[in-house]
């Protein structure tokens, strides 16, 4: 039902443990602006710069942090969607079209 709504393909869909809308955004972000809808995958930061991530394979980059127990660059802990509000990599946030938005927050 969900792919229908937003009519992206089936591959486009569950691709996010977290749904939320942004609240502020670092000022070298291009993809997002306040009030977007954003879908967050597994993982919420990378190194961004070795083979795996220049690859599209940060599962195997490892300096990778998990959206749930992992530690950020910062040393604090992610918590997924436990958190009231989560920082996250632009790479890793995936844009949920507003009408679809509507449907699953």
């Amino acid at each position: 039902m969900l792919t229908k709504c937003c009519s992206l393909s089936e591959n486009d869909v569950c691709r996010h443990e977290i749904a939320g809308v942004v609240t502020e955004v670092g000022s070298d972000v291009k993809g997002f602006k306040v009030g977007d809808h954003v879908g967050v995958g597994t993982y919420v930061n990378s190194c961004r710069d070795c083979e795996n991530c220049n690859s599209s394979l940060e599962n195997h980059c490892p300096r990778s942090v998990f959206t749930f127990n992992g530690i950020d660059t910062d040393g604090t802990v992610t918590k997924g969607g436990y958190s009231t509000h989560i920082v996250v990599h632009e790479r890793y946030g995936s844009t949920i079209l507003t009408d679809c938005a509507n449907k699953i927050l």
